[in-house]
């Protein structure tokens, strides 16, 4: 069996991720459903083929129509092995079909997601605009009596964590397996997840020493980000610094670093997948 869409499986628990689905991909609603109607129809066979026999307790009990029933209970059982056999093939079927879609679909899913990200991003800078220069603490919006506007950013943060783990998943496919990863922020001792090429495309300018590094000494250097711990603050700190928010697909990354893969310039050859390439990534929250 072909392994599961891991996409299929969030948008079984996230709504945004279903939300993209139904726009981008509703046939995965048929697929899916195919494949739970299957599921539970292998169930109730499971639950028929494993009913113990009746066995004579007695001499008379042992009569031709027990051992027909019995012949006919075992022959049963042998039809509900390869009518199982046919659901598995069905469910995988549906899997792979899905799976297949998102695939062929997912940069316009990844673009539909990108607009979510957008309209968070002006929301949250007019709120920032609200709150007026310095004010980039919970105390200072209380002493500038902007506490409410303060609140509606913090209120974000949830929704800008949920699009991002939407958009890693998203990554998680051929393609994105041939973006260079460790110039993205990843595998390189970037321990603050959300210093990510693939989230802030100005890192570089906004956030030089992000990377790993050596100094002016040549000492070896740690990364470094300048902005808060604190996620409300952060998303205010990137918003007035222009660090560019945004949720690219494998091609806009490819061509931010300028290595874009071969198969993204329309050539024939592939490379072989990293062993920690974004495919192979765990959820990471962005806050």
């Amino acid at each position: 069996m072909s392994r599961r869409n891991s996409f299929l499986d969030l948008a079984k628990r996230n709504s945004r991720a279903q939300a993209l689905l139904d726009e981008v991909v509703p046939e995965c609603a048929q697929l899916t459903a195919t494949a739970l109607a299957a599921e539970d129809r292998a169930q109730e066979l499971r639950s028929a083929a494993t009913r113990a026999p009746a066995w004579p307790t007695a001499p008379d009990e042992l009569t031709p129509e027990w051992l027909d029933t019995e012949v006919d209970r075992r022959l049963g059982a042998t039809r509900i092995d390869t009518q199982l056999e046919v659901l598995r093939d069905l469910i995988t079927s549906s899997q792979d079909e899905a799976n297949s879609l998102i695939v062929e679909r997912r940069d316009d899913l990844i673009e539909l997601l990108a607009q979510d990200l957008e309209a968070l991003v002006d929301e949250i800078g007019a709120a920032v605009e609200r709150l007026g220069p310095g004010v980039d603490t919970a105390a200072a919006a209380i002493d500038a009596d902007a506490a409410d506007t303060w609140k509606q950013i913090s209120t974000a943060v949830p929704v800008y964590e949920d699009i991002r783990l939407v958009q890693l998943e998203l990554y998680r496919s051929a393609d994105f397996e041939k973006i260079d990863r460790a110039a993205c922020g990843d595998g390189i001792q970037v321990y603050d997840p959300e210093a990510r090429l693939y989230y802030h495309r100005n890192l570089d300018d906004v956030a030089p020493d992000w990377k790993p590094g050596l100094d002016a000494r040549g000492n070896q250097r740690d990364s470094s980000l300048p902005w808060p711990s604190d996620p409300t603050q952060r998303l205010i700190w990137c918003i007035n610094r222009d660090s560019g928010i945004w949720c690219p697909t494998a091609t806009e990354i490819a061509a931010s670093l300028n290595t874009v893969p071969p198969r993204l310039q329309g050539g024939d050859r592939e490379r072989p997948a990293a062993t920690d390439s974004l495919i192979n990534l765990p959820f990471i929250n962005a806050g």
